[in-house]
Formats: structure tokens, sequence, C-alpha cells
């Protein structure tokens, strides 16, 4: 019989700056106290991918 020690924790982002797309676990969260933000660094390019407080990648808008 198969049973879950640790349910899946990874999960997947993309870097707007370099297309790059990675997974990631909480663990890999950082956070910038000064400007109140959560974000990954991504492995490719080492731009920050912000994050929301749900962990979610926040979107900007985008005005053409």
């Amino acid at each position: 019989m198969i049973k879950i020690i640790t349910p899946g924790t990874r999960k997947t982002i993309s870097c707007d700056t370099c297309g790059c797309v990675f997974s990631y676990e909480k663990e890999d969260e950082q956070t910038d106290n000064r400007r109140y933000e959560t974000y990954i660094a991504c492995p490719q390019c080492k731009a920050r991918v912000l994050l929301a407080k749900s962990g979610h990648k926040i979107q900007f808008p985008t005005f053409d």
C-alpha cells in the first residue's frame, strides 16, 4: 500500500524578465522588510518575482 508521507509543496511560476519557468517551495520565498515584499529570486537571471500574500505571483497591468 502506498502512503503519502509529505504532500506535494512545489509551486510553478515564471519570470517576466527572462521567461524562465521554475518550481519553488515555501522555504525559497524571501522577504524584503523595507519594501514589505515577498518574492522568489529567479534562478536564471536573479530578478525578483513578486508574490502576493496568498503565495501567487503578482500580475501587474500592462498599458499599451
